[in-house]
């Protein structure tokens, strides 16, 4: 999973949680045009069968963007193909 800021301006935060916030991951002060990763493996992250991912971008102290980027059943994950997103001033996009 990548998240790539294509604000103008640093994001906060990215935070992406997974299993029903059982694990999370946190990214702080991301620039504008920079990227950052994430690999995780259902089974050894999660241990649960059945949950979701989300992504959730703070752009300032008050204001958020939140994507459920898929959910993972029998420790598959049912998300898109796609495993880049893009965080924009007013969403978060799959690419």
């Amino acid at each position: 999973m990548i998240v790539t800021n294509k604000t103008d301006q640093d994001l906060l935060k990215v935070w992406i949680r997974g299993a029903n916030g059982k694990r999370s991951w946190y990214y702080q002060n991301i620039k504008p045009g920079i990227s950052v990763g994430l690999t995780f493996n259902v089974r050894e992250h999660f241990n649960m069968p059945d949950g979701d991912v989300t992504i959730t971008a703070f752009t300032s102290a008050t204001d958020s963007l939140q994507l459920k980027t898929g959910y993972f059943t029998d420790y598959k994950y049912q998300g898109p193909p796609s495993s880049t997103y893009f965080v924009y001033d007013d969403r978060i996009e799959i690419q």
